[in-house]
């Protein structure tokens, strides 16, 4: 931790941001960094920096001055500064006039307000709870579920088994990690490709190169 400090609400600037100090049981203060893993049982308002890992059932606010670069996993996401990172959301996610959100973003609902003057940049599934019930049932009665999805870290993240079509053609069938490879991704699609395991679910994480390349034999990835 570099600088400022950690404290409980005590201070007038908890009263911004739609956050009440009744429930704000954290505050990280401006010039305050911390790295690494933070968990919180309520609501947690940083107006500091975090980098790395930030796990709650509750709310994280995000102040103006606040940026948080991390794997975020809470029920709901308030942002007035920055969050940059893998972003799953329970309940809700609110973008105010000053905020910034760039990553993929994951909504169990599709409870999602982003103000006038807010910014959202990356990729976003606001019916993945909807999915994870799908999956759960499966499993539950042994029943299939057949999807056809172009988001392919989507499937990889809830699919059991997936089965890779071009121009009609079978090119691969099995499971996601077996299935989502640069050896089988960088033909169907023409670019090179890296895929990596994704921080919070473990499933594969298909990331395209994005220029296009004739030969594609120096393809990273595993």
């Amino acid at each position: 931790m570099k600088g400022g400090f950690v404290m409980p609400f005590t201070k007038d600037v908890l009263l911004k941001d739609h956050a009440s100090p009744d429930d704000i049981s954290g505050f990280l203060a401006e010039g305050t960094e911390i790295h690494g893993e933070i968990r919180f049982r309520d609501v947690l308002r940083v107006d500091g920096k975090i980098t790395g890992k930030v796990i709650s059932e509750r709310e994280l606010v995000v102040g103006e001055p606040g940026e948080v670069e991390a794997d975020v996993e809470v029920g709901v996401l308030s942002v007035s500064g920055k969050v940059t990172g893998t972003i799953h959301v329970r309940e809700k996610l609110e973008i105010h006039p000053t905020g910034r959100v760039v990553g993929d973003v994951t909504l169990e609902k599709p409870n999602l307000v982003i103000h006038e003057g807010g910014i959202f940049e990356g990729n976003i599934d606001m019916n993945a709870g909807k999915k994870k019930d799908a999956r759960d049932l499966a499993h539950k009665e042994g029943l299939t579920v057949l999807a056809a999805l172009h988001d392919l870290n989507l499937a990889a993240q809830f699919a059991d088994r997936a089965a890779l079509l071009v121009n009609g053609e079978l090119r691969a069938l099995g499971a996601p990690a077996d299935v989502f490879t640069p050896a089988h991704l960088a033909p169907a699609y023409g670019l090179p490709v890296n895929v990596i395991p994704h921080p919070t679910h473990g499933t594969p994480l298909i990331l395209p190169d994005g220029v296009e390349r004739k030969d594609i034999s120096g393809i990273r990835g595993t």
